[in-house]
């Protein structure tokens, strides 16, 4: 099977995170990347370990389990960092 170059796909529109991550600097894009979902991870923490109401809890762990979701995609997408 052909490897496609993502740069090449008619019809499909890249994010600017994908064309970075697919770009000449493409390891300081995913390590900058990575950096910031930690840091976005730790506040949530921090906020979940302050006591908030119930509701404000489970919007933060609904928040937390997409950062988590998408720092997997950086890494998958790229596990060769």
């Amino acid at each position: 099977m052909a490897e496609i170059d993502p740069h090449d796909i008619s019809g499909l529109a890249m994010t600017e995170l994908e064309e970075r991550l697919y770009g000449n600097d493409r390891l300081a894009v995913i390590t900058a990347t990575l950096a910031r979902l930690d840091h976005i991870a730790a506040r949530i923490a921090a906020f979940q370990h302050s006591g908030p109401s119930p509701v404000d809890y489970t919007r933060a762990t609904t928040i937390g389990n997409a950062v988590a979701a998408a720092r997997e995609v950086i890494t998958g997408a790229h596990p060769a960092r």
